[in-house]
């Protein structure tokens, strides 16, 4: 499997979060939440595909204003943080909507493998994700994965999946008050596609449709919406149910994280369990240590031991 490039995408305004009485005049990726910046929830959603191989550090893609780097510096920080592999692309202007902003910002990157467009005021849980991404490679002619979460609010704050009466999904609408006050499934703010040529040439031609979708008083270009339009032109998607993704996008989005917050369950990856072999799995073997001075063969094991890690 080709290396997954994760583009981070951190050029906007955050106007929604203009009162958030934590934001100190900063950026919107650099509002500091339980001590981590927005941006490093972010890419820590990604941790289980970073240890498994499938994503390197010089993979990772932050775009960025250029007026916002000059004034905070965000770049410095952002490699500081995440390491100076990374790459940084800068955008001289705001664009209209996520897109817009995926599209300039791939324009001069040359490869054919999958793309993950990753908003930066998010979190959520990856692991249905990362099972995706392994299953993907025994499919063919997959065009990607829709992330999907219950929403778990009938305010029309995400994207959403419409499906017909069988279950299968025919599209997916933006900001969609009924679909949301029918309890439909949100779209995480992360996008797997399966190939980057296949974004740019939609995104492209989207744009020069003009086809903005979303709240009325302020359409824009949305991501959501190229997974609309390769949906209804033929292209399959798989789909991934997170356990849980919470948006950053307004001030009770980042309350309601910091208030159901736990390291138990927002650690990004199970865990893992370390034990002493020698004394716990099999009995104490002194070894070149003992009047023998050698180890005893087979080994004899402590079965109430071995049948008490089983039991978890």
């Amino acid at each position: 499997m080709n290396d997954i490039k994760i583009i981070t995408l951190a050029a906007g305004q955050g106007l929604r979060l203009k009162d958030y009485s934590n934001k100190l005049d900063l950026p919107k990726p650099l509002i500091n939440i339980l001590n981590k910046s927005m941006i490093e929830w972010s890419l820590l959603s990604y941790h289980p595909l970073i240890t498994k191989g499938l994503v390197k550090k010089s993979n990772f893609y932050f775009v960025i204003l250029d007026m916002h780097d000059k004034n905070y510096s965000i770049s410095k920080q952002l490699k500081s943080i995440f390491g100076k592999k990374i790459k940084i692309i800068k955008l001289n202007k705001i664009t209209r909507g996520p897109a817009e902003t995926a599209y300039l910002a791939i324009k001069n990157i040359k490869s054919k493998g999958p793309v993950i467009f990753n908003d930066c005021d998010h979190y959520f849980k990856s692991k249905s994700l990362l099972d995706k991404i392994f299953e993907i490679k025994s499919k063919k002619k997959i065009s990607g994965i829709i992330n999907v979460a219950q929403t778990n609010s009938i305010k029309p704050d995400w994207s959403y999946v419409e499906q017909d009466s069988s279950g299968k999904i025919i599209g997916i609408k933006e900001k969609d008050s009924v679909l949301a006050k029918n309890g439909a499934r949100g779209v995480v703010a992360s996008y797997y596609f399966s190939n980057l040529d296949l974004f740019k040439k939609e995104a492209k031609l989207m744009i020069k449709q003009n086809d903005l979708v979303g709240d009325k008083f302020k359409k824009e270009f949305y991501i959501s919406r190229i997974y609309d339009r390769l949906i209804k032109k033929g292209h399959k998607f798989l789909t991934a149910e997170t356990s849980a993704a919470f948006p950053f996008g307004n001030p009770s989005q980042i309350q309601n994280f910091v208030k159901n917050f736990s390291k138990n369950v927002f650690y990004p990856e199970d865990s893992t369990l370390i034990f002493d072999v020698d004394g716990v799995l099999l009995e104490h073997d002194k070894g070149f240590h003992g009047k023998l001075e050698k180890y005893k063969y087979p080994s004899k094991p402590i079965i109430e031991n071995i049948k008490l890690l089983n039991s978890f």
